[in-house]
């Protein structure tokens, strides 16, 4: 992988959000590829371009970068694709569409949340039994 495709992936998402790439990567440092300073809070951007991604640990990564009231997001691209993908917590989801309902923003319609497997799993159980207790009262 040219060392270009995971330098533009963040030139294009800093550029859509009005921001330059946040990298002091040259000093040594950590720290997330975008950072959108709002009010009071921060979206703490990582971002990545390969093949597969271990999604958990890059939430992870990009977690360590935020401070209270941040809202972290993860935004994969597989290589040689134009599809983008933005990750983030359900916790951190709900965040960010609160503040969008306070500022009287509107979310498009097609939005996709995307569960693993074992939260789908886990949460339809937790929907079966508690229409089970419920029945039982």
């Amino acid at each position: 992988m040219s060392r270009t495709n995971w330098k533009g992936l963040e030139l294009l998402v800093a550029r859509a959000l009005g921001v330059e790439r946040y990298s002091k990567k040259h000093l040594g440092e950590e720290g997330p590829d975008v950072v959108k300073k709002l009010d009071g809070y921060s979206i703490i951007i990582e971002t990545k371009n390969r093949e597969s991604v271990d999604v958990e640990k890059s939430l992870k990564q990009v977690e360590g970068y935020t401070k209270k009231g941040d809202i972290p997001v993860f935004i994969f691209r597989e290589t040689r694709k134009h599809s983008l993908e933005a990750y983030m917590r359900l916790k951190y989801f709900r965040l960010l569409y609160k503040k969008l309902k306070e500022k009287n923003a509107l979310l498009s319609g097609n939005i996709i949340l995307q569960l693993t497997y074992k939260d789908f799993i886990c949460a339809i159980r937790q929907l079966y039994d508690t229409d089970k207790s419920s029945k039982a009262e």
